[in-house]
């Protein structure tokens, strides 16, 4: 992949999705006027650190290799299921582990048997939308900036990866967040792994 002739870089923010819903999830908190929860604290300082998802394939057993298959599978039953009484094992880990963050998380589904319960994952795409693309991508841009994002990465030229980066920080830092961003060069194998890697963005719209 490449810009004119010159190779692009990518910086990935690791662990994008989860730290993201942390915003919503303070935000319920916050909105009922009481003290953010200790493991939702803990919850954003996981994410943060980028060691959100270790935790879980530690806890299961799951190799590297079957990283973004994991992924899609915690996303799909605690992030983006219906509220329900059932209760899978990765589910029963999140609520041992987060169960303030996952108290919240049901609430703005709608709560139990909601029919609505699609309503956290738009609510999160679009303040993944609003940061990536209308804050950071869009703000590049307008600087004559060549960035390119993929959902929740941006791609630019190596020498303006520091600015790339500074903004990402910015934008994330409005919501008091310091995430972790990774830095890789961009060979075409790697855009494959990414559009992999995209299924867990999908997900919202299959349910």
């Amino acid at each position: 992949m490449r810009y004119e002739g010159k190779p692009l870089v990518e910086l990935d923010i690791r662990n994008s999705q989860p730290l993201i819903a942390s915003i919503l999830i303070k935000n319920y908190w916050l909105n009922k006027d009481v003290t953010i929860p200790e493991d939702v604290t803990q919850y954003q300082k996981d994410c943060e650190a980028g060691i959100f998802y270790d935790y879980f394939m530690k806890l299961n057993d799951i190799q590297d290799e079957d990283r973004c298959e994991f992924k899609v599978k915690l996303f799909a039953e605690v992030f983006f299921s219906k509220v329900s009484k059932r209760n899978t094992i990765l589910k029963t880990q999140f609520i041992e582990k987060y169960p303030s963050a996952y108290e919240a998380i049901c609430s703005i589904k709608g709560g139990l048997g909601s029919k609505d319960y699609n309503r956290f994952a738009i609510q999160l795409q679009n303040k993944e939308a609003q940061i990536i693309f209308d804050e950071v991508n869009m703000g590049l841009l307008n600087d004559g900036i060549p960035a390119f994002n993929i959902f929740d990465s941006i791609l630019c030229l190596p020498e303006h990866k520091e600015i790339v980066m500074e903004r990402l920080m910015k934008a994330f830092a409005v919501y008091d967040l310091t995430p972790t961003i990774n830095y890789k060069n961009m060979p075409q194998e790697a855009a494959t792994a990414r559009k992999k890697d995209s299924m867990i963005q999908v997900m919202p719209i299959l349910n």
